[in-house]
């Protein structure tokens, strides 16, 4: 069985079959809001940041609380846990506070080496792992920075400076010596140079080599070289603020989300060529089904979408189905990767659809 995990403010979390959509159980334990979740890489053990500084571990299988799990921040714990994430072997979890990154034993639930207490002054926001596992990379709210780690030695990298404003959000390239990060006026490149203008959404392509796609709120498209910040392509649409971005699975085409509508940009051609209209609010997420003939959507408007490729001699797309119902915003959206042609919707009315 494929499931899906979710956590809520109500304090739980929840178990969804998503071959039926039907619910399975609930984890019950915590006694503050469920900030975050994260599932080891072999599927078997699931983590929990809390509110109440809590991190707590569960057995996937059965939901539940493994006895040796609660493991309560230590003093220099001052805030509640913001993010767990696991390390790619499943054997170390990384968690975000206030003001602190630290580092577990997911078998024993005992502190490891690593462990960082940064000043009052400094609020984490966000951590992750590099595929490779050698490095963990993490951004903070207040100083807009970030810092990369050696996750063996505890001893900090590369300090990378630069963001005027808060990051809300990273991510490493396949190619582990390449990371971007997204805030509300500029990205920083590889190099150090420096695009000052809100952003959107940004990505890096599934080409090799990998290329970094920016989208601003100023309707600018750049795709760019990340290692040497040469400009590889640019292009503006027309009073489009771009909100998302998708790359087809080839990596031949990117989905541009914008306002009202969804652009479909040939990387062979100077512009998009085509326009999906529908939408009726902002559009929050765009995906590719592996096949790259059709693609769902989500939006502000309480609605997602399903998006056909006719094959014709000219692309044509068209609008195949929508899906209402939801009482709040649908902002996230993915394939089922085991279930062809199965989607589920994530929405700020709480609902989780298959």
């Amino acid at each position: 069985m494929m499931w899906l995990i979710s956590s809520s403010e109500d304090c739980t979390l929840k178990l969804w079959d998503v071959t039926t959509g039907a619910f399975q159980s609930s984890l019950v334990g915590h006694q503050n809001f469920v900030n975050d979740v994260a599932i080891s890489s072999h599927g078997h053990q699931i983590a929990s940041g809390v509110a109440d500084k809590k991190i707590r571990l569960w057995e996937s299988s059965s939901g539940r609380s493994l006895s040796n799990a609660e493991m309560q921040g230590q003093s220099g714990d001052r805030g509640p846990v913001w993010k767990a994430a696991y390390s790619p072997d499943g054997r170390t979890i990384i968690t975000v506070s206030d003001h602190t990154l630290r580092q577990w034993d997911s078998s024993t639930g005992r502190p490891g080496s690593f462990s960082f207490n940064f000043p009052a002054s400094f609020w984490m926001e966000s951590a992750d792992f590099s595929s490779d596992r050698s490095q963990v990379v993490s951004c903070g709210e207040s100083e807009g920075s970030i810092q990369l780690w050696d996750i063996h030695t505890g001893v900090a990298g590369c300090h990378l400076e630069g963001h005027s404003s808060r990051i809300v959000e990273l991510a490493y390239s396949l190619a582990d010596d390449l990371h971007d990060t997204k805030q509300q006026c500029h990205v920083i490149l590889g190099t150090g140079d420096e695009i000052y203008e809100s952003v959107g959404d940004l990505m890096f392509t599934r080409t090799e080599p990998s290329q970094l796609v920016i989208g601003s709120s100023n309707s600018i498209v750049r795709l760019l070289d990340p290692r040497s910040g040469e400009m590889i392509m640019f292009t503006k649409l027309t009073m489009a603020k771009i909100q998302q971005l998708a790359s087809s699975p080839e990596g031949r085409q990117l989905a541009l989300g914008t306002d009202f509508s969804i652009h479909l940009w040939d990387l062979q051609w100077e512009k998009p060529s085509v326009e999906l209209k529908g939408h009726t609010s902002h559009v929050y997420c765009i995906a590719y089904f592996p096949c790259g003939q059709w693609i769902i959507s989500s939006s502000d408007d309480r609605r997602a979408r399903l998006w056909h490729q006719k094959l014709v001699e000219e692309e044509t797309w068209s609008c195949v189905s929508v899906v209402r119902g939801f009482f709040g915003t649908v902002q996230n959206i993915v394939w089922n990767p085991v279930i062809p042609m199965q989607f589920q919707t994530g929405s700020l009315d709480g609902s989780v659809r298959v």
